[in-house]
């Protein structure tokens, strides 16, 4: 039950998302499921794992500490608590998994697949209509990102699949949301999780006869999944529609005035951060990156995990979020199995690329599992 709720956790920013594209009212479910994980956390809890990894999770808690310390001489003065508060949700989505007794990784990633498969067709089945208001609009903006990311991220997970008796569903689900991901437009999650299929899939070294298999599968899955789509873009003008403008933004990767303006954001990010000694130590204060940017004291970020943690809350921050990511990812390096690795690497190259601070709940929850993974590992050594 806990990882179905934690599923949900995960999923609902674009729960969110969805309603408000809908024109439905709903109430706040990231809150509602948090909640519930955690009454859920309270009937099953260990220290265990929080114990063997201090120096993964310290670092972590240093960083909120930071926010909150930053609150006090931030240049913005209202954004900047609610963006403190909102991170509470990504600690949630670290702490919540790594306190659950015995998390069932089966449970969460079939929950995690199936939720993941049914959230991805509905947005696919309004995404035309989203699109015809207005491609530029901040609501299909944040859906086709949120729904692209996580699609590519489920692509992923198609992997844990990867068992005798299942080789067909794991490549059809991999197929599967792949292709969802292709026609919500997200370019960077699409590429970044298709490389890391190829590289589990021929270079990993860890149940290569399963991943041989799944190659097998592959080309038959694909052969008949381009005759449907085919007719599907014959027949469907919304369907057609959709893979001609992600076709579009494929081909024009490195032409699209959207590379121009992500540099001119950050060539002024990282002169604003050089403009004083205060700025380039403690940063301008949390939430403060809008202000500067816009003149506005609205939700705003440079599209960089690391390049937001440095305007915000100065050389300081970056040193502490840099060692959670070090010390975190060195650990599913080099103990924790090839899922987990590529989808620490994945959660993480996301991060580089376009996330916002408060909105990488789903990195640090894969995170979390990648830690647990390597704790049950260590423990079967020493068993």
């Amino acid at each position: 039950m806990f990882e179905l709720v934690f599923t949900l956790f995960l999923y609902s920013g674009l729960l969110k998302q969805l309603a408000g594209a809908s024109g439905l009212e709903m109430p706040d479910v990231t809150v509602l499921f948090a909640a519930a994980s955690l009454l859920l956390l309270f009937r099953s809890f260990t220290p265990n794992i929080f114990y063997r990894f201090k120096a993964s999770w310290a670092p972590l808690l240093f960083f909120y500490f930071w926010i909150l310390f930053s609150l006090i001489y931030s240049a913005s003065e209202s954004y900047s608590y609610f963006k403190a508060f909102a991170f509470l949700s990504c600690l949630l989505g670290f702490f919540l998994p790594i306190f659950y007794k015995k998390f069932d990784f089966d449970a969460f990633f079939k929950s995690f697949l199936i939720v993941g498969s049914i959230v991805g067709l509905y947005t696919v089945s309004i995404l035309p209509t989203l699109l015809r208001a207005g491609a530029d609009s901040e609501i299909y903006r944040s859906v086709y990102l949120s729904m692209g990311y996580l699609c590519a991220l489920n692509a992923l997970v198609s992997l844990y699949l990867a068992t005798p008796g299942r080789y067909f569903y794991a490549v059809s689900a991999m197929v599967g949301f792949v292709v969802m991901a292709f026609l919500a437009g997200a370019r960077g999650p699409l590429l970044f999780s298709c490389l890391l299929i190829l590289a589990a899939l021929f270079f990993s070294t860890e149940k290569r006869r399963n991943h041989y298999r799944l190659i097998g599968y592959l080309l038959p899955v694909v052969l008949g999944l381009v005759v449907f789509g085919g007719t599907l873009v014959a027949t469907n003008d919304d369907f057609a529609f959709m893979v001609e403008r992600s076709l579009d933004r494929l081909f024009m990767l490195a032409e699209e005035e959207g590379l121009d303006s992500r540099l001119v954001v950050f060539e002024f990010s990282i002169n604003h951060i050089f403009s004083s000694l205060q700025v380039f130590f403690i940063g301008d204060g949390i939430g403060s990156f809008g202000l500067r940017h816009l003149n506005e004291d609205v939700r705003d970020y440079p599209h960089n995990l690391l390049l937001e943690v440095w305007f915000e809350l100065g050389l300081v921050g970056l040193i502490a979020i840099s060692l959670f990511l070090y010390k975190t990812g060195r650990n599913i390096f080099m103990s924790a199995g090839y899922l987990h690795v590529s989808i620490g690497i994945y959660v993480i190259l996301n991060a580089f690329k376009s996330a916002s601070l408060v909105d990488a709940r789903v990195m640090y929850a894969f995170l979390a599992l990648g830690l647990i993974s390597c704790a049950r590992r260590i423990q079967r050594r020493a068993d």
